[in-house]
């Protein structure tokens, strides 16, 4: 049965007018509480579901990421079904316009909320699923020591001919244990080498990814940090003072907050290491850092020593040459092209400059609201006015006119020529020249009544908040 029932039915029920006209009223109620009630079944769920991922862990590790990664995808599924269920809750004509819009705006979030831990666990399991490789790694190390002493017993004990001197087998033998114990140690060597190209990957992934996200909601929020600025809505008075200088005080804590951000993001791309440069054949000689200490037949090197690379394209043995002008081929994980990052620089002046640029808006939008909130205090004066304010004090009047300067100045400098502080400057310059006529050059003797004081007063305190204002806003 729909609200809007007509009376033609009414004939057949036995009802009165106003018995069915009751009726038809109590079941439209009912129903639109019932409709009433699903929406809130749906916001519910929905509050729900975002409690639930917000407090979800990402997982830790190869097997804990895909437990993580497994549920958020049925998470995914479910909030993507759960759309129908809103479309017929919805659709019903006994939702008003207010609790749809509210609706769909918490479905749109906890949809974007499950987008981006699903994006997130996407680059999580990435990382993660290089355990397999050190898995691998560490199962070769141990297969390949027990291979070794399984089959040490075919061609490590061999005895030697009739005629062959025991002390030259112990002198082999004894050189062959070091040979052996020197090799493992390389590999512990080489395994440090690559312990380091492991966290200067990481440290790599890790700022751009830094870099992404404060590069988005330093965008988003900064924004959109000021209230909608409606010039009709000013009135001039203290109160308008104190919202802008609230205002003034909340930007300048979130830019102070987002410069703070900036500033450590540039810092840290000093030690970011380019390591794309690793991976992509060079077409200049570049310097490089030895990693540990080396030694063959064509170069020798220490660890720490400045190295040139003449040619990565072979991704596994580069050519580098030492001071003394020797070259050879060498392991490319003992050789290290050391930070910073020219991507990582750039990303971190991009941040700076965008951040420069929300300022400068920021800056001016605060501005204009300032010079319109200034347009009304200094405002067309009446004769009675003039003449309360020439009343006014030798004192008062001198701040005033101290006041008025610093205000000229402070704006001149960078809203000469915009059309409101034009305007804003031509009524400045008139009550200058009020407060700088005397009271007895225009005839009026002094006003002694109780309102000689008001106006002037009033002046000087609004006046000294705008200074105060100003004080902010540079």
């Amino acid at each position: 049965m729909k609200c809007d029932l007509g009376y033609k039915l009414r004939a057949g029920m036995g009802y009165g007018l106003v018995e069915y006209g009751e009726i038809t009223s109590s079941v439209c109620v009912f129903q639109k509480k019932m409709a009433k009630s699903e929406v809130q079944k749906c916001l519910d769920w929905l509050f729900e579901q975002q409690g639930e991922m917000e407090s979800a862990s990402f997982g830790l590790g190869k097997s804990g990421v895909l437990e993580a990664l497994a549920l958020q995808k049925a998470k995914v599924s479910n909030i993507s079904k759960f759309q129908e269920d809103i479309d017929s809750v919805l659709s019903s004509d006994k939702v008003d316009a207010k609790s749809a819009k509210e609706l769909n705006g918490n479905y749109e979030s906890v949809k974007a909320l499950s987008d981006k831990r699903n994006t997130c666990l996407g680059v999580v399991s990435e990382i993660a699923s290089l355990e397999d490789l050190v898995q691998n790694l560490s199962t070769e190390f141990d297969t390949r020591a027990i291979h070794l002493v399984n089959s040490s017993g075919q061609f490590g004990r061999k005895s030697g001919g009739p005629t062959q001197s025991n002390e030259s087998l112990a002198k082999t033998a004894q050189t062959c244990i070091s040979s052996v114990r020197q090799n493992w140690r390389w590999v512990f060597q080489v395994m440090q080498c690559a312990e380091v190209h492991l966290r200067n990957a990481a440290a790599y992934q890790e700022y751009f990814y830094e870099v992404e996200e404060a590069e988005y909601w330093m965008n988003t929020t900064l924004s959109r940090i000021h209230l909608s600025f409606d010039k009709s809505k000013l009135l001039g008075n203290k109160s308008d003072c104190e919202a802008m200088l609230r205002e003034i005080r909340d930007v300048l804590a979130a830019y102070l907050q987002w410069q703070t951000k900036v500033d450590y993001l540039f810092d840290k791309a000093k030690h970011v290491v380019p390591v794309p440069l690793r991976l992509k054949a060079l077409d200049e000689k570049r310097p490089v850092i030895a990693l540990a200490d080396y030694s063959d037949k064509h170069i020798t090197f220490i660890e720490g020593e400045a190295l040139t690379l003449l040619d990565n394209s072979d991704q596994k043995k580069w050519k580098v040459q030492n001071d003394t002008g020797e070259v050879g081929y060498v392991p490319a994980v003992v050789v290290l092209i050391p930070a910073p990052s020219g991507e990582a620089i750039d990303a971190a002046i991009r941040l700076r400059l965008q951040l420069l640029a929300l300022w400068t808006s920021s800056i001016k939008r605060l501005g204009y609201q300032m010079i319109a909130f200034m347009q009304l205090v200094f405002r067309d004066w009446s004769v009675d006015e003039i003449q309360l304010l020439q009343a006014m004090s030798q004192m008062d009047r001198s701040e005033l006119l101290r006041i008025l300067e610093f205000i000229e100045s402070t704006l001149e400098a960078h809203w000469a020529g915009y059309g409101d502080f034009d305007e804003l400057h031509e009524r400045l310059t008139r009550l200058r020249m009020i407060l700088e006529e005397s009271p007895d050059s225009n005839g009026h003797a002094a006003i002694t009544n109780g309102d000689s004081d008001n106006l002037p007063k009033s002046i000087v305190i609004q006046v000294k908040s705008l200074e105060d204002l100003l004080k902010k806003y540079r």
